[in-house]
């Protein structure tokens, strides 16, 4: 087989793979997605019977909400008409929550798994570009740092001159809100940036 031939096939099965993966990944959102919407239905019916059992001979407080006066219009005639079956009800549903408990949970953890290793795939590729600019802040934050060091040292060197009148409209102070650049100072802003960069190996020690 050429060269050809073979990168050919090779880009081929990496798309095999990154459509099995996609395709595995959607199954799993829409497994958790399904078994979330039914947990929550049932959970949601489940709240309104346990109010509507507690405010059956009660009318909603004029304040309540909206929700709580729709939640408990909907099932007060339900536990009104049959208490029985909807306390029989009532019961099923705990039992079938707690039941599903675990499935769901279950649903979620296999999507975040699978959510994650899609993330970090991504991310491997794209490490060459974060390091090219991480690099690039590197070198324009070193540029950024000595530049303002030489504006600080110029107003030092101007109150050293003249230390009862250090400042003069001549010499306007425009690097007071920069000193967090400045990488002569471990504290900076700029100074801790650069370590973060180290301790990840972005930049070299």
């Amino acid at each position: 087989m050429s060269s050809d031939g073979l990168e050919i096939v090779v880009t081929q099965l990496a798309l095999v793979k990154d459509a099995t993966g996609m395709t595995e990944l959607e199954d799993a959102r829409f497994e958790r997605d399904r078994l979330v919407g039914s947990f929550r239905k049932m959970d949601e019916r489940r709240e309104g019977l346990e109010l509507a059992f507690q405010h059956r001979d009660k009318k909603p407080h004029p304040e309540a909400s909206e929700e709580f006066k729709a939640k408990a219009t909907a099932f007060i005639e339900d536990v009104r008409r049959s208490p029985r079956r909807a306390e029989i009800e009532l019961d099923d549903l705990r039992i079938e929550l707690a039941q599903m408990t675990p499935e769901v949970q279950a649903a979620k953890d296999r999507y975040a798994v699978l959510a994650q290793a899609r993330t970090d795939e991504i991310a491997k590729s794209m490490v060459p570009r974060h390091r090219s600019a991480t690099a690039a802040i590197a070198n324009a934050l070193e540029a950024l740092s000595v530049a303002v060091a030489a504006e600080i040292e110029l107003h030092s060197e101007l109150a050293s001159l003249v230390p009862e009148f250090p400042t003069s409209r001549h010499l306007p102070n425009l690097s007071s809100d920069w000193h967090q650049v400045v990488l002569n100072d471990p504290r900076s802003t700029g100074s801790r940036w650069v370590r973060l960069a180290q301790s990840v190996r972005l930049l070299d020690d």
